[in-house]
């Protein structure tokens, strides 16, 4: 069963978004005050009125991301992914602009921030209720921890390819180059994976009929 994970291809392409996924987050939590400080020129008290609304509104998005996913999957098996491509690919628009906001408009900053911030985690529980979407429930775990691991070697990577862009440039070029790419490379992923999506998930539930539909089978015989 281990094995068919890796027959997947929508999967696969799941595995591949998780690497991507995890560079914005990373570099942004990781250098985020850096930048504010040094080429934003942020108090520690501008810093907290950024960040603060920022990591409210974050909280907030894995709901309503979750929440729109839910209602779209119902209709379409598609449907989350297609929230999570939306998530990723404003997520990179939004920050983008809020870079790109002249030093001295504080206030934009800070809006536009908490926008990115929004879209940001849009993504993450649509990708794992995919993951259960398309693997048989024994080993659900596995997939799981499979995607956790490729996620942890980007996020152990990111933080230090940005601080050698920050070293040769600047933060801005640093953030913007490693965030910005690596959204829109996901969003081109997720959307190739909702080409695959709709055949691994009806492969699921036909396996799952087909095991209740023998339980059942079962349950007759014994009863006869």
């Amino acid at each position: 069963a281990v094995l068919q994970i890796f027959k997947k291809k929508s999967l696969l392409l799941l595995f591949l978004q998780g690497f991507l996924g995890v560079f914005p987050w990373n570099v942004i939590t990781y250098w985020i005050f850096s930048y504010m400080e040094q080429e934003r020129f942020f108090t520690e008290g501008d810093q907290m009125m950024a960040m603060v609304p920022a990591v409210l509104v974050m909280a907030a998005g894995y709901f309503v991301g979750g929440s729109i996913g839910d209602r779209l999957f119902q209709k379409n098996p598609r449907g989350r992914i297609y929230v999570a491509m939306f998530g990723v690919l404003a997520g990179a628009i939004m920050l983008f602009l809020s870079i790109m906001v002249p030093v001295e408009n504080k206030i934009l900053f800070m809006v536009l921030l908490s926008a990115a911030a929004l879209f940001m985690p849009f993504a993450a529980p649509n990708v794992i209720s995919t993951v259960y979407d398309i693997t048989v429930p024994e080993v659900r775990s596995t997939s799981l921890a499979i995607q956790y691991f490729i996620e942890s070697s980007g996020a152990a990577l990111a933080p230090w390819l940005a601080g050698l862009i920050a070293d040769a440039y600047d933060f801005k070029t640093a953030i913007l180059g490693i965030c910005v790419t690596a959204w829109v490379l996901g969003g081109i992923v997720l959307g190739i994976t909702a080409l695959k999506l709709p055949k691994d998930v009806q492969d699921l539930r036909d396996e799952m009929q087909a095991r209740a539909d023998h339980e059942k089978e079962l349950q007759e015989g014994s009863a006869a």
